[in-house]
């Protein structure tokens, strides 16, 4: 499967948005180490804000988390570094839900909400 299949990064507003396709239903395992090098590289982008958009995302298991957690890390560290996720499917947030890390991330109904929330805040964070 091409990677431009699974994983898209862009720049919204100075927000870093990382989106997956539909053929990323269901990530895990071998998908997870494919979608790694570019959530990394938007987590270490210089704009230090990452929105993951989760809209196609039916299910994750374990190793996407471990891969959220190392991005939300590497934000977190940087001034002003601001983590979420946007469009989570009723299962994804369950499982956010019962690891508790809805009350650690943002969560954003959709990618308009968490752009613009993020960019607020990145505005503010500069004055």
């Amino acid at each position: 499967m091409a990677l431009e299949n699974l994983v898209k990064a862009e720049v919204v507003d100075n927000v870093n948005v990382v989106s997956f396709g539909a053929s990323a239903a269901t990530l895990h395992g071998k998908l997870v180490d494919d979608i790694s090098a570019t959530l990394l590289a938007a987590a270490r982008n210089e704009q230090h804000q990452l929105l993951v958009d989760l809209e196609h995302v039916e299910f994750f298991n374990s190793t996407l988390i471990e891969l959220l957690v190392r991005c939300w890390k590497i934000i977190r560290s940087a001034p002003g570094g601001q983590f979420g996720l946007c469009s989570l499917q009723p299962y994804c947030r369950e499982i956010l839900e019962v690891t508790n890390l809805t009350h650690v991330w943002q969560i954003f109904p959709d990618r308009a909400a968490g752009v613009a929330a993020m960019r607020e805040q990145g505005n503010s964070s500069q004055t």
